[in-house]
């Protein structure tokens, strides 16, 4: 890596990104010239050809206002870890900052992210640690991802990166502004031409700091930390995106740093592969940083200034909090995180990361409550169905699972086809019954048994969970085969179920009830209509004003559109900006979708709000037409119980989110 080479190349792309602004002007020079040519000969096309001017310039100038516009840099958001709480994790910061002759950092934060680095964006060293690398690396494996990031600072890559990613960012908004065409195409060209040399300067940045690493922790340790962040990626992902939910769900914090290590433990293989393939990554010419395989051979190949300490290898996290000596005589852990010593900085990091006002819970306890809920949720779908065709009957093992056994041609095909969405074939149809009669048989037996004390859900950090059933002996085993419902179910497996739950004691008479606050109280939007016209025969609607319809899971809200005008400006971005105009549409009904979150029926009741909310119960019939020339050839009309029609026309600024036919397909089944 020639330093010569390195300062050229962040020159070049430094030129690049100044001649940015004559290559607009240049371009639009010769739009203009190419469009006035063409208009001696055509004046249509020559007027098409002048138009594109318009969109780039509007392109560029709304992105540089949108970097003028923006804040002075504020200090990194996080929980902060001040020196006189973790004097010995700013101890390791001191040491390598003395080593490589540079000033101490002014901060440290941590974030809840697989990653690290330093900024002096707001007129300050800050260094952020991602949470992730605390509760799983050891104290040698962090000490040179912390190298790492000082090195950054030592060379002087904060203050290049800082004016790069602002030129940078006109570049990458201007081409998001732009819809496809010739222009696009030569702008988007342009942005790659500084990519390209830019993405390389900032590998041979990579590299640099690498080698601070290696030449004070030793090239061997960290190569070490590569697959170890690897891992914690993968673990991280799993954490946030299967167990996390789990505990907002039920509005409890459970301890994350308990559930790295659980993870990392049961899914030893899983890792091992995600591994292997994370570091055999081909690398690109995109990419800001190299490919790990090339990183780790450089470090192994770099002799280490200084000798790593020698012993067992100690976690980071005992890093943290004041008890450090304590915290040193600790032997190797080997379970959970003991939270009364250093564990106690985890745990206050996670509060004020994660929610600090939910209440402290274990993974236990979230599991089993979480599931439960989910569980009765889908239970009283299905008993809200069961009312309505058997008003007066107790519901009840006894009494449901026999309904359920008449299958998807009888009775439980009749019960289950209202939960049933999207246009389905015969063939899905019926495996969809299928399905729902079997989660329904499923779900009444597990709640039966949870009210009753003779089943839980417990969590399996290699499965997610794993519902355990309790003996009338009262110990607990595996879930028994004799109580899983196989699909078709028939009249003699629920017979064999009901047998040996009453040979078990369970009262297969109590009623299934299911708490209502575990109902699903909200309503989902499945996808929208923007910018409709309407004819209605109803008053309080406005029949001049665009609406925007949100169809719902159940039911059509229609509320007026608010923020946008359609006039000229409408009309031009519909011809020559159709992208854009699909953008502005989409966010503002990501923005609606926010402000009536999931309750249609309150929104309807504010008189401000002028809307109108249409379950689907109380449509009777509706019908599509086309042809409509001034409606832009589609409408739907709608007819209520009440003998009331609303016709809903599609206009040119109209824009669909979601599968919007497919959805009133199955919503309004039989009707149309």
């Amino acid at each position: 890596m020639s330093t010569v080479s390195l300062r050229l190349r962040g020159l070049a792309a430094l030129i690049v990104l100044v001649l940015f602004p004559l290559f607009v002007t240049a371009l639009i020079i010769l739009i203009v010239m190419i469009g006035w040519a063409t208009v001696k000969i055509s004046s249509t096309a020559g007027a098409h050809i002048l138009v594109l001017v318009v969109p780039l310039m509007v392109a560029v100038g709304a992105s540089v206002r949108d970097i003028m516009k923006a804040r002075k840099p504020e200090p990194l958001p996080g929980h902060e870890l001040p020196r006189q709480d973790h004097p010995a994790l700013w101890a390791e910061l001191d040491s390598l900052a003395a080593a490589m002759d540079q000033p101490q950092p002014d901060r440290v934060v941590v974030l809840p992210t697989v990653n690290a680095f330093v900024t002096t964006a707001a007129g300050r060293r800050e260094v952020m640690i991602g949470y992730p690398l605390l509760a799983g690396l050891t104290r040698v494996q962090l000490r040179s991802v912390l190298a790492h990031e000082m090195g950054h600072l030592a060379h002087g890559h904060t203050r290049s990166s800082r004016l790069a990613y602002r030129a940078g960012g006109l570049l990458k908004h201007t081409v998001s502004r732009l819809d496809g065409g010739i222009v696009r195409s030569l702008i988007v060209g342009y942005h790659r031409l500084y990519l390209l040399i830019a993405m390389s300067v900032l590998r041979d940045h990579e590299r640099q700091a690498d080698d601070w690493s290696a030449r004070l922790i030793g090239g061997q340790e960290a190569a070490s930390t590569f697959p170890m962040v690897a891992r914690l990626d993968r673990i991280w992902e799993m954490l946030t995106e299967v167990y996390l939910p789990l505990a907002v769900r039920v509005q409890a914090r459970p301890p994350l740093c308990q559930a790295i290590y659980e993870l990392s433990e049961a899914n030893q293989a899983e890792l091992d592969r995600f591994v292997a393939a994370a570091i055999a990554r081909e690398p690109s010419r995109w990419d800001t940083h190299p490919a790990d395989a090339e990183r780790m051979r450089r470090l192994a190949a770099t002799p280490a200034q200084t000798t790593a300490a020698a012993g067992p290898p100690e976690a980071a996290w005992h890093l943290l909090g004041r008890q450090f000596q304590q915290v040193q005589q600790m032997p190797q852990r080997t379970g959970p995180l003991d939270p009364d010593i250093a564990g106690t900085a985890l745990l206050r990091i996670e509060a004020e990361l994660f929610l600090e006002q939910l209440t402290p819970a274990t993974w236990a306890q979230v599991v089993h409550e979480a599931t439960v809920q989910e569980v009765r949720q889908s239970l009283g779908f299905f008993l809200d169905q069961f009312a309505l065709q058997y008003p007066g009957r107790p519901a009840n093992l006894r009494t449901v699972l026999p309904v359920l056994a008449s299958g998807s041609q009888g009775a439980a095909g009749v019960l289950v086809a209202p939960l049933l969405s999207g246009a389905l074939t015969p063939q899905q149809r019926a495996a969809a019954i299928e399905s729902h009669i079997g989660v329904a048989a499923r779900a009444a037996t597990l709640i039966t048994l949870t009210d009753q004390g003779r089943a839980w859900a417990a969590v399996s950090w290699d499965s997610l969970l794993g519902w355990r059933y309790r003996e009338p002996a009262g110990q607990a085993v595996e879930w028994p085969v004799e109580l899983v419902p196989e699909l078709p179910l028939s009249h003699s497996q629920v017979v064999r179920m009901l047998d040996r739950l009453v040979r078990d004691g369970v009262d297969i008479d109590a009623p299934l009830s299911v708490d209502p606050s575990s109902r699903r109280l909200r309503a989902v939007a499945e996808g929208a209509v923007a910018a409709i016209k309407l004819r209605p025969r109803r008053p309080g609607l406005n029949r001049q004003a665009m609406h925007d319809v949100l169809v719902m899971d159940d039911g059509l809200l229609i509320t007026p559109v608010t923020g946008q005008r359609y006039g000229f400006a409408a009309s031009f971005q519909t011809k020559y900006m159709p992208g854009a105009l699909r953008n502005k549409t989409s966010e503002r009904i990501r923005a609606l979708v926010q402000k009536v979150d999931g309750d249609p029926q309150s929104w309807v009741q504010d008189p401000a709000h002028d809307a109108l909310w249409l379950p689907y119960p109380s449509i009777t019939a509706a019908a599509w037409a086309t042809g409509m020339r001034s409606w832009n050839g589609r409408r739907l009309t709608l007819r209520t119980a009440d003998g009331a029609a609303l016709v809903l026309g599609w206009t040119s600024y109209s824009v669909e989110v979601g599968d919007v036919d497919s959805v009133l397909a199955a919503a309004l089944h039989g009707r149309f």
